[in-house]
Formats: structure tokens, sequence, C-alpha cells
């Protein structure tokens, strides 16, 4: 008895880690069995991680690094941002990606203190990462993505380490 529980459990067991294919039956009673994928990415870069940085100021002091971290239409990673003399900004990235465009939100720590910004990154199969440039909302005193702003900010590509 003990033997035919085993295989049993051995056979679900087995059933279980199969793919999971989309059955359909239509009007006739037909049923057809979908093999293909769901999630395609709507992108042409491939999955894995892509690293950026900048320099700016007169003596190219203020450094900002992004690092992302593509999974079909997924994005996530990191972006730092470094002045020389000023409370820097360190946290993650989280967000998606359609075609070059890249939309996310950054959560980060600046003095002590927890916040976000939702950015705009253009990243092209050619691996130049622009984003669009920040600007301060007049209402609320608070920074955020110029919408209607060019990606102008560039970024140069480089190893992830």
């Amino acid at each position: 008895m003990k033997f035919y529980l085993g295989i049993i459990t051995l056979a679900l067991g087995i059933g279980a880690c199969q793919n999971s294919a989309d059955k359909t039956t239509d009007e006739s009673g037909i049923t057809s069995t979908d093999t293909t994928s769901s999630s395609v990415a709507s992108h042409d870069l491939d999955n894995g991680h892509y690293c950026f940085y900048r320099t700016e100021g007169t003596k190219k002091q203020d450094t900002t690094k992004v690092h992302l971290v593509i999974d079909k239409d997924a994005i996530s990673g990191e972006m730092d941002w470094i002045p020389a003399e000023k409370d820097q900004r360190k946290g993650t990235l989280k967000g998606s990606i359609n075609g070059e465009h890249i939309s996310a939100v950054w959560t980060y720590m600046q003095e002590g203190m927890t916040d976000s910004l939702k950015v705009h990154f253009k990243l092209p199969p050619t691996g130049v990462l622009t984003q669009k440039p920040m600007k301060v909302n007049a209402d609320t005193q608070r920074e955020e993505t110029d919408e209607s702003a060019d990606y102008t900010i560039k970024y140069s590509a480089t190893d992830c380490k």
C-alpha cells in the first residue's frame, strides 16, 4: 500500500511541475491549447543588468549612478545621486519598460528621511540611457519629473560591478 501511495504522490508531483498551457473552447466545443508565452517583452533589450553613470558640476564632482535590471517588462534596480558637497540620495528603482521608455519610482533616503519620485528614462537598443529632467512644482514646492521636457540628461554606460 505504501508503495502505491508513493507512486501516486510522485506522479502528482511531476504533473504539478509541468508547464500549464491555456486551454480554450470555441463555440463548436473544440478545445485548443495555447503553448505560447503570455509575457512577451514589449522591448528589444535582453533581460539582465545595465549600469550607467553621469558626472556633472564645474569640476565633474557630482555623480549619479543607475543600475537597471530588466526582467521582461519589469524594471528594478538602484539609483544613487552623490553630489560632492550636498546630501546624497540613494535608493531603489521599481517600474516598467515599454519600447524604449522606462517609467519607474525612485524610492530613496536623504537626510534620514525616505521619499520617492517618479522618473522617466529612455533606453534604446543602442544602450544610451537618457532621462527627463526634474523641476520644482510651484504649488507643492516638491521636485518632480518635467513630463513636458525631452530626455536631455545623458548617462554613459559602464560595467556592472
